[in-house]
């Protein structure tokens, strides 16, 4: 923040830069970014699940192609860490 108090040096992106900004816009950048932040998290939290219920079919075929008899459901939770 800046002496006065009126402007906020936000920092961008990777490249180390700033810009000034009165509070109200910086506070309306950080809100935008948070609401970013938050839809990332969500589809990666989908995309995780996905995956995971993939390997899981895949193991679970590859057991039923070897004949093997099935994995307790407790021992999952092991192997899709």
């Amino acid at each position: 923040m800046s002496s006065s108090g009126s402007r906020i040096y936000q920092a961008l992106s990777r490249r180390r830069s700033t810009w000034a900004a009165t509070s109200t816009s910086a506070l309306r950048c950080q809100t935008h970014r948070g609401l970013l932040l938050s839809q990332l998290s969500e589809t990666l939290t989908k995309d995780s699940a996905k995956i995971k219920a993939n390997i899981r079919l895949v193991l679970e075929g590859l057991r039923e192609l070897q004949g093997l008899k099935d994995l307790p459901e407790e021992l999952w939770g092991n192997v899709l860490l």
